[in-house]
């Protein structure tokens, strides 16, 4: 504990004085290489490489420095794979060398996700990554069928596909929310063949119920109920999905005369809803 804080007095000593020098890289080092969620020693580091930037361009040591970066960056993952700090890092030093090599970085990714395919740090890097190394969306949703088939408790996963689904299968309606019928019932098959392997986990229940909500029908009366008792009148309206009922502009009538009515929603607000009650202004004769 007591190095701990010498090295930290040390550096923060070195900031405030802004000696952007190989000291200061080696002191951080230290630290970050034991404990690499301390986010304010990889702002300084940032704060160096800039300054060496800004005095001498990218010489010679600045690239080779650059390139131990990610070496150590590589290293503190394996000390805690899921620092955002790291993977935040390790994209801004790949964004500032000149010629980053993504094509690396996407097996540095498929490493880690082996290691555990869970992890979802990993997972928003490699976002990141194939939109650098043009990695297209098919290849990518390839990519997502193999981890969820290594294993269907994969919520990263699960929800990267439901990103690429939407992308590589849109509806030929147009609407950005739907997804091609084929394609969706394959979808389907493969979440229940997930939680019939798996009753219990709840990542394909997720992404199934998440199939659910891309059927989004027009909207329409699905069913109609009147019933007369006496002088009164009840109208029950079932829509095909949630919506204000001033939407459809319903006019009800008997025996061709308009009956002026208050449509209200089974919780008695304004707010959309399936069902909607009318209550007539006035008794019937």
């Amino acid at each position: 504990m007591k190095l701990f804080s010498d090295l930290d007095q040390k550096i923060n000593k070195k900031r405030e004085k802004r000696e952007f020098d190989e000291e200061a890289l080696d002191l951080t080092e230290q630290i970050l290489g034991v404990n690499p969620d301390v986010s304010t020693l990889w702002n300084f580091r940032r704060e160096i490489f800039l300054k060496w930037r800004e005095d001498g361009g990218f010489t010679e040591k600045l690239v080779n420095v650059s390139r131990k970066e990610l070496a150590f960056l590589q290293g503190c993952l394996k000390v805690n794979p899921k620092s955002y700090g790291v993977w935040f890092h390790r994209q801004w030093v790949n964004e500032f060398i000149p010629a980053p090599d993504w094509t690396q970085e996407l097996l540095l990714c498929n490493m880690f996700l082996s290691f555990d395919e869970r992890n979802f740090h990993c997972w928003d890097y490699r976002r990141i990554v194939t939109k650098k190394a043009n990695i297209t969306a098919h290849e990518e949703f390839k990519f997502s069928t193999e981890k969820i088939t290594e294993n269907f408790s994969n919520y990263s996963s699960w929800h990267y596909r439901s990103k690429l689904l939407l992308l590589i299968h849109p509806d030929p309606s147009g609407n950005p929310e739907r997804i091609e019928e084929t394609a969706l019932m394959n979808e389907f098959e493969l979440a229940q063949n997930a939680f019939f392997t798996d009753p219990s986990d709840q990542s394909a229940w997720f992404y199934h119920r998440w199939l659910l909500g891309r059927d989004q029908p027009e909207l329409d009366v699905d069913c109609l109920y009147t019933r007369r008792q006496c002088r009164h009148l009840t109208t029950i309206v079932q829509l095909s999905k949630p919506a204000k009922i001033i939407q459809l502009s319903p006019s009800l009538f008997i025996n061709s005369v308009e009956v002026l009515t208050e449509w209200r929603n089974v919780f008695c607000t304004d707010q959309p809803c399936h069902l909607w009650i009318s209550l007539p202004l006035f008794h019937l004769a």
